[in-house]
């Protein structure tokens, strides 16, 4: 393109490149190179550089507001200042009373991040300790109690089922029925209670302290009234973590397996949501039950977590002399709960509370990996007996101080030295009743004691406007 240098003429537009002005005839809009030779005279022709005129045609205009321009309302903070105007007027000062980021307790992101995985550290590792405080070596096996909720089934048979699903495991027999499983596989241990049914009060007591209960349950009709009475009780008392095994489940047709799950399912819904109903009729059924067992969470119950107690697994007396009737009894068992002191008491349920001696701490009689290598079976069932005749080392833990030890005394005696005595003697009460003489009123006939308490005597009403008049006399005659 040409640019034509000139003063604007008639017949001549007027435009901008830049800083200089250029021209250009309204006749000749399209000019070529080989036109610049017929150009009026009167035009100066000039050719821009390339690089100029490409500089010229991409700068960008600014937009100048006009105006109309659109104008925001400032921000009104009210009667007081705003927090920019603080800080401008601080300058940076920090008040007196103005407390730290360290005193108010504000952390920067990575400690906030550190402190979160502490949290979750210590709650994995309480999760953890929880788990292994049952079933594993060094810990009390999971006391396990097998109810049944329906008249008619065989809690015998179901247990028998369970001792026998593992090849490696091996069941020990204590004198009081207990059954001891140690399944070195799992590396877990196992102690089964069977209470008896219809005995209500033998099964709350197990409840106590047992940490799962299986209850067995019909497939035909499910729980009766006695087991309906049983879960009302037990959720009353605090239900420990629990499981629905159903006996005899293989024996109905196929076809009606799933319609009785379902109608045991709809009857325990209230009282056990999202229950699962465990089938028990195999070994394959007894080892999920047991895997079931060791994998469960265990419910927490306030009042057995706070104390200490035990499952008496062999009880012994042993008198102090031949012709006294007093002695002491021996209690063998695994401590759950709160750690047990010596100089506490202990309370055995249905006789009284007592003082203890000393704690001993025997070898475990029933240890996750058997001692002798013997095949599984149960008529080579290791006895109680056996197991005390080869572990008869026994360590002391602790003796009793009679100084700290707590004091059998439930009742306080009142000692009548110590502090205020309010209510009066015997000697006081005869002295009172001397002092005190009986006055006799004139009263109405038929008036209570309580209204004659109210009528004033009208002797003792003269004798004192009788001193009245006395006293004005006086004053007169003194003046």
């Amino acid at each position: 393109m040409a640019s034509l240098r000139k003063k604007p003429g008639p017949g001549i537009q007027k435009s901008y490149y830049g800083d200089e002005d250029t021209a250009r005839c309204s006749d000749c809009h399209n000019l070529s190179v080989h036109d610049l030779l017929a150009v009026p005279k009167h035009f100066d022709v000039g050719v821009k550089d390339t690089e100029e005129s490409m500089a010229a045609d991409t700068e960008q205009v600014r937009h100048r507001p006009g105006l109309f321009k659109q104008q925001n309302k400032t921000h009104k903070t009210g009667r007081h200042r705003s927090k920019g105007q603080l800080q401008k007027e601080a300058r940076g000062r920090v008040g007196v009373k103005s407390l730290t980021t360290k005193v108010k307790g504000l952390l920067k992101r990575q400690e906030r991040r550190n402190q979160a995985y502490q949290v979750r550290k210590d709650k994995r590792d309480e999760i953890l300790t929880k788990k292994r405080s049952r079933g594993a070596q060094g810990s009390p096996p999971f006391l396990v109690a097998v109810v049944s909720l329906c008249k008619g089934l065989d809690p015998d048979a179901a247990l028998q089922l369970i001792n026998t699903c593992d090849e490696d495991g091996f069941v020990t027999v204590n004198d009081l029925g207990i059954y001891h499983l140690s399944i070195p596989r799992f590396k877990q241990r196992f102690s089964f209670v069977i209470p008896d049914y219809g005995n209500l009060y033998g099964l709350l007591d197990i409840a106590k302290v047992a940490d799962i209960v299986i209850f067995l349950v019909s497939p035909e009709s499910g729980v009766d009234r006695y087991g309906e009475h049983c879960l009302s009780c037990l959720f009353t008392q605090g239900m420990p973590s629990s499981l629905i095994a159903v006996q005899g489940l293989k024996l109905l047709p196929v076809k009606k397996q799933g319609e009785a799950k379902r109608m045991i399912h709809r009857q325990l819904e209230k009282r056990f949501p999202g229950v699962k109903c465990h089938s028990l009729d195999s070994v394959q059924d007894a080892l999920v039950i047991l895997r079931s067992i060791g994998s469960q969470k265990l419910n927490s119950i306030i009042y057995r977590e706070r104390r200490p107690h035990m499952l008496a697994e062999d009880v012994t007396f042993e008198l102090n002399d031949e012709n006294v009737t007093f002695g002491t009894l021996k209690v063998s068992g695994y401590v759950r709960g709160h750690a047990l002191s010596v100089n506490s008491l202990i309370h055995i349920p249905g006789w009284d509370t007592y003082q203890m001696i000393q704690i001993d701490a025997p070898v475990d009689p029933y240890p996750l990996q058997q001692r002798a290598s013997r095949s599984h079976s149960v008529e080579n069932m290791i006895s109680s007996e056996s197991t005390k005749q080869m572990d008869t080392s026994i360590m002391i833990l602790e003796c009793a101080d009679p100084q700290q030890q707590e004091s059998l005394q439930a009742e306080v005696i009142p000692d009548p030295m110590e502090g205020e005595q309010t209510w009066p003697t015997e000697e006081e009460l005869a002295e009172a009743e001397e002092s005190c003489k009986k006055m006799v009123k004139k009263v109405p006939k038929g008036t209570s004691d309580y209204q004659a308490s109210w009528i004033v005597d009208e002797q003792s009403e003269s004798d004192e406007e009788l001193s009245d008049e006395v006293r004005c006399l006086g004053y007169f005659s003194h003046r």
